[in-house]
């Protein structure tokens, strides 16, 4: 080789072997490529749907689903092949209202497979920000009626999740995870567990037989507890701030529920505050001296009331 002027020897030899893990790989790449561009996805599209709706006992619809790569749903979570989609729809069987995400991406992890374990990740923007949420969803192939599901929320707008639930008025922004056990076996019953937090949360008016709210705001609201078909524990709600705001409150309960859902056992214990005016003005059908005890030198009314048999021992006055 001649640079500049000068003769420069220069012997360059070529050669590179591929290793039996390097053709592996190769091989796997190769596959999951093909599978990618050449599976014919969109003809089982209305057998996709039917199985979703029978799987979640809801109607489930999927818009032209496709087949490519599942790292928007984290390779922890998930896995490297994803069915993406324009939208996802799921109908609730009781209220007949939907539930839409929009691109939504569901992927399965292949290694769970050799642990016997069902294991897929979906990743659902909702709402005009297109927030997502993320689930979880979990079984053992030898026992379909275990399944359990996580729940992630990312700055969700409480309006598009409480639009599932017909429930009017709500807004803010919800952050936090729902565990879910058992939600196929409805012998059994669902075992819930929640962590959430919403900020900037309004709630609607609420009307009643018995008394009326008018929409409450709160820079911040937090929950932790869990349900099961016979109990419901909330470890706390937290409504508002104590120095600042109209309402307050903080409540923790434990009830030992009947076969409709009702209260028959446990206790409910916590405090309130709300500022005397709002009170008088916007709370005037609500007697909160007799559902949570005067209000006590520190400003607060701090209670303890016990379920004895019915809802309705938690509407009589608190003993002082």
């Amino acid at each position: 080789m001649r640079i500049f002027g000068r003769e420069i020897p220069f012997n360059f030899n070529f050669n590179f072997k591929l290793t039996p893990r390097m053709k592996g790989l190769l091989a796997f790449a190769c596959f999951i490529a093909g599978l990618i561009f050449f599976f014919p996805i969109e003809s089982l599209e209305s057998r996709l749907n039917d199985s979703l709706s029978r799987a979640l006992r809801m109607d489930v619809r999927i818009s032209n689903p496709r087949l490519g790569f599942g790292l928007k749903t984290g390779l922890i979570s998930g896995g490297l092949i994803g069915l993406k989609a324009e939208r996802l729809e799921v109908t609730s069987p009781r209220t007949g209202q939907f539930f839409q995400c929009l691109q939504p991406v569901v992927s399965p992890k292949i290694l769970a497979l050799l642990l016997l374990r069902i294991q897929v990740a979906i990743r659902c923007d909702i709402g005009q920000s297109a927030a997502p949420i993320f689930v979880v969803v979990r079984a053992p192939l030898y026992n379909l009626d275990s399944t359990s599901a996580d729940i992630q929320f990312d700055d969700v707008s409480a309006e598009d999740v409480a639009s599932f639930a017909s429930i009017k008025g709500l807004s803010g922004l919800l952050n936090g995870h729902v565990h879910a056990d058992s939600f196929r076996n409805p012998s059994q019953g669902m075992a819930l567990s929640w962590d959430l937090t919403a900020t900037n949360l309004q709630t609607p008016a609420l009307v009643s037989d018995f008394a009326s709210l008018p929409p409450l705001s709160f820079e911040k609201v937090s929950s932790a507890g869990s349900y099961q078909k016979s109990r419901l524990h909330i470890e706390h709600l937290t409504m508002g701030s104590e120095s600042k705001g109209p309402f307050y409150a903080d409540i923790k309960l434990d009830f030992g529920l009947d076969d409709q859902g009702m209260p028959v056992s446990g206790s409910m214990t916590g405090k309130q505050k709300s500022d005397p005016a709002f009170e008088k003005s916007e709370l005037s059908s609500i007697n909160l001296d007799l559902l949570f005890g005067k209000v006590k030198s520190s400003g607060l009314r701090e209670f303890r009331k016990d379920v004895n048999g019915s809802a309705m021992s938690l509407l009589m006055p608190v003993s002082e």
